[in-house]
């Protein structure tokens, strides 16, 4: 959404007692193109209920119930069951400024009852913990939990994690958003001892997605990880050792222009007149050595 915005932030970190640190980064690049996708957004919410505070979390950039009183009769009740309620809703707002043009993506703007940040179709809210009697328990130590790689070990008695983005297109988003080319993964983590059940700390990754010279591409694999901005690979591939110079190594290809990788082409051949049946294949070689080849299309000549 391109229309100028100012908000005051922490007021919406005061009103739900939390803390929180994000990291991002910026970028100067055209604005990148909308996401439509065929399926709806796996919107959701949930609920940290373990600690004295009872707080709705959501995957599309805000927090509380939304008046969907059907979930969750409370956005954020502190303490807890006391039937005292301190917010109706918080929102995730982030501004940048793109070739001169301010700009703010909003997970809900209230009075005009617009949402441009989502989850794909697939995306859900994750959940942990570190209490063995929790059914989402996953030691801190072991490395085998499906998230550890991704987001590191359990945290709290009720990690919730959730992923979304500013790029997903019509019909969700109002027709005069313009996307900053950014994905949120939030965690919040809640605890039920005495020293911590009062809060509940938020932590955010805000990563840039434009495909500009400064997006990073990460690669996660066993125990390692490697990550290269496009900047970097746009000046040669680069390869690491997973272990010692003989073992399992991992190539990061250079990547290449739209002008470099889109090509079309005509072709007629005045030589296959009267030859019966043959067939054709397209085999491409791309400007950082990457080749391809096309199934075989079989044609009858006359």
């Amino acid at each position: 959404m391109n229309r100028h915005r100012f908000v005051p932030m922490c007021a919406i970190a005061l009103a739900v007692c939390v803390a929180g640190s994000a990291w991002g980064a910026t970028s100067d690049r055209e604005h990148p193109e909308f996401k439509n996708i065929l399926q709806a957004p796996n919107t959701q919410m949930k609920s940290h209920t373990w600690g004295n505070m009872k707080l709705v979390v959501t995957n599309w950039g805000f927090f509380g119930n939304a008046e969907q009183y059907d979930q969750y009769v409370w956005s954020c009740e502190f303490p807890a069951n006391s039937h005292q309620d301190y917010l109706f809703q918080g929102a995730l707002w982030i501004g940048g400024v793109v070739d001169e043009d301010t700009m703010v993506s909003v997970g809900a703007d209230g009075w005009l009852r617009e949402n441009e940040m989502f989850p794909g179709p697939n995306d859900s809210i994750m959940e942990r913990s570190i209490n063995p009697a929790s059914p989402y328990y996953w030691d801190p130590a072991d490395s085998s939990d499906p998230l550890f790689l991704e987001y590191g070990p359990t945290i709290s008695e009720q990690d919730f994690i959730a992923v979304y983005t500013d790029t997903v297109g019509n019909p969700y988003t109002p027709p005069d958003h313009r996307p900053l080319g950014i994905v949120m993964t939030q965690q919040t983590y809640c605890w039920s001892y005495d020293y911590a059940q009062d809060f509940i700390l938020m932590k955010y990754w805000i990563e840039n997605i434009r495909g500009d010279g400064k997006t990073v591409l990460e690669l996660r694999l066993k125990d390692r990880g490697f990550n290269y901005s496009l900047a970097e690979l746009m000046q040669g591939s680069r390869v690491e050792l997973m272990a010692g110079w003989n073992e399992q190594k991992v190539k990061f290809y250079q990547p290449v222009s739209e002008s470099q990788y889109f090509q079309s082409f005509t072709f007629t051949d005045t030589a296959a007149r009267g030859c019966g049946r043959d067939f054709y294949y397209v085999r491409v070689t791309q400007a950082n050595g990457q080749m391809a080849w096309s199934s075989p299309v079989w044609v009858e000549g006359k």
